[in-house]
């Protein structure tokens, strides 16, 4: 069996900067696949000491579910922990961005309001999952992890 790992991955953002990504890779037999989960505020998936709004424990619910019925998967998260206007600029869409949704909202914050669900959407799609696929599916269990530790 291959123990359990968790790996920080940075890919480059098309904003700017970089993105940190998380993933989980259960515990495993050689050979062994799994389906993998994209989640957002990967900040909050795996532990509990350094995030402002607690913890999911998701690592923790995979083991549990791999007890319970023998299945498991691969944890993808996605840090958006910049603030939570960041946050909330890259999981709104354009579309409805300028409409009713934020009419509530101060002055400040409409000002500075950019949605980018879609930069966000792209960024998953045609770069995060390309690189998971490859690194994290593709390979032997053992290439898995040594992979993914080339984007840290």
């Amino acid at each position: 069996m291959i123990k359990e790992e968790l790996v920080t991955m940075s890919l480059p953002y098309p904003i700017g900067g970089s993105k940190k990504v998380r993933v989980y890779i259960p515990e495993h037999e050689e050979g062994e696949k799994f389906p993998v989960i994209y989640m957002t505020d990967g900040q909050n998936l795996f532990e509990d000491d350094t995030v402002q709004f607690g913890c999911w424990y998701t690592r923790e619910a995979v083991r549990s579910e791999r007890q319970k019925s023998g299945k498991a998967a691969v944890i993808v998260g996605i840090h958006n922990d910049e603030s939570d206007l960041q946050r909330t600029c890259e999981l709104t869409p354009a579309g409805i961005g300028e409409g009713p949704v934020f009419d509530d909202a101060p002055e400040e914050v409409k000002k500075m309001l950019k949605p980018a669900g879609e930069i966000f959407d792209d960024f998953v799609v045609n770069t995060l999952k390309p690189v998971i696929e490859a690194e994290t599916i593709l390979h032997s269990a053992e290439a898995r992890a040594e992979d993914l530790r080339h984007f840290s």
